[in-house]
């Protein structure tokens, strides 16, 4: 079969197999009551089912929509809408390009608009009526539909021409409606018809109002809708589409024709008129010939505005050359510095363009705290991060749920987390990592070199699955789960932060993997359940499965199965990137490691004795040692809330405003000087002469799931602060102990011979892994003779915000190591 039809019959299975999940998807909604915003999909399933349960009722006879007749009705509205006022977007800004003067005469209504009534549809829409007359224009002279078929019925017709000669139609005759030639007619148009010329839809106003009002065209000569009873239904839609649209663009952008070397711009504009002109109706509209050949930029008025048009009382914005991307790439490829470049430049407070959105920084404790304990009203989490999470994690836990409701299924999880736990959880791991060990052919020569990430991403998996996961989920992670976590964890993508409705590969098998992965789980709740077997185990599947909400109502098995899948996935990531850079930097200051051990041999003893969880607590090096590498690889660098009201910033005449970005980067403060010395020194004993942060710590609050600090001033903030802070911190502690005394017990780590001190840089967009030297057994120094390098085995994946850290694929494996955060 050619390739064409083969891709072909690949989009109508998949295009049905998408509306066929929506569908569900829409009927769950309406059956729980649930509001959604008013969607296409939503209209059409609430008239079928309405109409169906009149029917049953009696009271109508009417029948609903098929499923079948739902999803055709779907299919013609997304491609009629979608090609139609695409081309029309497409069509006038080449033509804006190529007529500069009427860019401004739009912008200054736009301009004029936004600060009068904001953008608000039923103030704003009415009154951008030249964005509208460039429409009009565009679809007089470049519609998409050129003609449009009837034909006439059964019967002889005769129509009676203005000359009042008849015309006769036999039957059936197709007749075709010349939609171009109508709009282009001197006699309706003036002489100038073929011109495109958006203002000549405007006339001032007969009622003495300052604005101008649209003209009426002679009825039957402007038809682009179509008209009479088969006028198209989504007129008004598109047109209010069309006027977002471009008073977004143009509101502080011009766009231009690229000329060509040696080119001038009038020419440039020029041949943009030529292009258009050399249209023709492909498939069923109107379509330039050459339209690879049309070249765009975007500048001067943003720049302008950037420079003389500053706003006092919003935050500065961060200079940038292109709309839309703005600081994206200077931000994504490395964090740190743009934040403290532009402190430096702009003050704690600015405003950066993050593909599109407006994403507003305040650094400092100030900021830390003016963000991280917003109140609820003003600053909103879900918004964020629920287009990422929910579809690895699943529905109706975290982000996917009222912050009242996700309060108490943190306090569920807080209770898998008490101190009993805890104890229960110290010789698991320690068996599991040491079974780790023994099995895994790296470890077993007596020296060599060693890729750490994936390694360290496999022990701390595997450790969390057996201490919080159960017995029944470690058994898989080596079988069926590797692939699942594999598959869910490739969700984590930075495409799905900002464009999450994507139909990527990668997202159909995160949703597969998703299904699957909430059945195993299922699946161990039931037969627990049925074997009715007492608590065998702290694992966290025990406890939530007797948490009861705090209406009576037990938590549904579901619930439970998604929570265990953001613990699995939200957790592992951020252990793992913390215990990788914790044995990077051991490899680079030996003295250090060697230090620890010998903290081992006077503490406990005999290094080869169990550890217990009182022991933890006689380490102090050890707590050093993993707090300075969090201050230093803080595996979050970005904690952002969706503003929801004004928000004034004290001291300042600044206020963000609504539908803002605000985000928070407490880790940035373990970089400066002002507050550590030496910051981007690796030193653990710096915290032999700083308190120790939770004696700081004497603010308290109850947002729900037990009193949290709410210090979110405090310089040292790797787990957050106020409602969001991450419940897993002391288990995190616990597991990184334990992982770290094991590994410095047994192995001698180094850098490879010529990279001794060195520490592999971060990139936050990719990730990086690195190769160490090491050696086992009785702990002899190992003698690698070469620098080795790896480099990147695959595409980047990881978790945004307050969920994850940036990740690498093991070539291995399957599983993930992880290096850094991911913006």
């Amino acid at each position: 079969m050619p390739p064409k039809l083969q891709k072909l019959g690949q989009a109508v299975r998949e295009f049905q197999q998408y509306m066929d999940e929506m569908l569900v998807n829409e009927r769950n909604s309406t059956a729980g009551k649930k509001s959604k915003p008013a969607s296409l999909m939503n209209a059409l399933v609430r008239a079928s089912d309405e109409e169906t349960q009149a029917k049953e009722t009696g009271y109508d006879t009417r029948r609903g929509f098929s499923d079948e007749e739902i999803f055709g009705n779907i299919f013609a509205y997304n491609l009629a809408g979608h090609e139609t006022t695409a081309n029309t977007v497409a069509y006038a800004l080449i033509l804006l390009a190529a007529h500069p003067h009427y860019q401004e005469w739009i912008r200054e209504e736009i301009q004029q608009v936004e600060k009068s009534v904001g953008t608000v549809y039923n103030s704003a829409f009415p009154r951008l009526k030249r964005c509208l007359a460039v429409m009009f224009e565009t679809l007089r002279l470049y519609g998409s539909v050129v003609f449009i078929p009837r034909a006439a019925s059964d019967v002889t017709q005769a129509l009676t021409r203005k000359d009042g000669k008849d015309i006769v139609l036999p039957p059936s005759t197709a007749v075709n409606i010349n939609v171009q030639a109508l709009h282009t007619d001197p006699k309706t148009w003036g002489e100038d018809s073929l011109s495109w010329r958006p203002d000549r839809w405007l006339v001032p106003s007969t009622t003495g109002d300052p604005s101008q009002t649209f003209i009426s065209p002679p009825q039957g000569s402007f038809i682009p809708w179509a008209d009479g009873p088969r006028v198209c239904p989504g007129q008004k839609f598109a047109q209010v589409e069309f006027v977002a649209v471009m008073a977004t663009l143009l509101s502080k952008n011009n766009v231009t024709p690229l000329v060509e070397e040696g080119q001038s711009e009038s020419e440039g504009r020029q041949a943009l008129r030529e292009m258009v002109d050399d249209s023709s109706i492909s498939a069923i509209t109107l379509q330039m010939r050459q339209p690879r050949k049309v070249a765009l930029q975007w500048e001067i008025s943003s720049i302008l505005h950037q420079t003389f048009f500053k706003d006092p009382s919003k935050p500065p914005v961060v200079f940038h050359w292109v709309p839309f991307i703005g600081s994206t790439a200077t931000y994504g490829i490395d964090p740190y510095k743009f934040f403290l470049d532009c402190q430096a430049k702009y003050g704690n407070v600015f405003t950066f363009i993050l593909l599109g959105r407006r994403v507003t920084v305040y650094l400092g404790p100030k900021g830390n705290q003016f963000i991280l304990n917003g109140k609820l009203r003003d600053l909103n989490a879900e918004e964020i991060y629920s287009v990422l999470t929910t579809p690895v994690f699943g529905k109706d836990v975290v982000y996917d749920v009222p912050n009242a409701k996700f309060m108490e299924q943190k306090k569920f999880i807080k209770y898998g987390f008490s101190t009993e736990a805890l104890r229960s959880y110290v010789p698991l791991m320690q068996e599991e990592i040491e079974d780790f060990l023994q099995r895994t052919p790296a470890f077993q020569a007596n020296s060599g070199t060693l890729n750490l990430p994936p390694i360290m991403a496999q022990i701390t998996l595997f450790t969390a699955a057996r201490s919080l996961q159960g017995q029944e989920v470690r058994e898989k992670l080596d079988t069926t789960f590797a692939k699942l976590y594999h598959d869910l964890d490739d969700g984590f993508q930075p495409i799905n932060f900002m464009l999450p409705w994507m139909p990527l590969p990668q997202n159909r098998r995160r949703d597969k993997a998703q299904q699957k992965m909430t059945q195993i789980y299922t699946e161990i709740i039931n037969t627990r359940r049925k074997h009715k077997k007492g608590k065998d185990s702290e694992d966290m599947i025990w406890s939530l499965m007797d948490s009861v909400y705090k209406d009576g109502t037990p938590l549904p098995d579901h619930e439970i199965a998604h929570m265990m899948i953001a613990l699995l996935m939200g957790g592992q990531h951020n252990t793992s990137v913390t215990s990788s850079w914790i044995m990077l930097r051991l490899a680079s200051q030996p003295h250090i490691l060697e230090e620890l051990y010998q903290e081992q041999v006077n503490v406990l003893g005999d290094p080869s004795k169990p550890l217990t969880f009182e022991d933890l607590d006689k380490l102090p090096l050890m707590t050093y040692t993993i707090r300075e590498t969090l201050r230093l690889h803080t595996p979050i660098h970005s904690i952002m809330r969706k503003v929801k009201s004004p928000m004034p910033i004290e001291g300042t005449d600044m206020v963000v405003p609504p539908n803002h970005i605000l985000l928070a980067t407490p880790s940035t403060m373990g970089r400066s000087d002002k507050y550590f010395p030496n910051p981007l020194i690796w030193n653990p004993h710096r915290w032999e002469t700083i308190a120790n942060p939770e004696d700081l710590e004497k603010e308290k609050f109850d947002y729900g799931y037990g009193l949290v600090s709410t210090g979110a001033d405090s310089t040292y903030l790797p787990f957050g602060a106020g409602r969001h802070r991450c419940i897993g911190e002391k288990y995190a502690y616990l597991q990184l102990t334990i992982i770290v005394a094991i590994m410095v017990r047994k192995f001698r780590f180094r850098n490879v011979e010529g990279k001794d001190g060195m520490i592999v840089g971060t990139d936050y967009s990719v990730g990086l892994l690195d190769l160490l030297a090491f050696c086992s057994g009785e702990r002899v120094e190992a003698d690698a003779e070469t620098v080795h390098v790896l480099p990147t085995l695959g595409a980047g994946n990881g978790t945004v915000g307050e969920t994850g850290g940036k990740s690498m694929k093991s070539r291995d494996s399957g599983l993930s190591a992880a290096l850094g955060p991911l913006y």
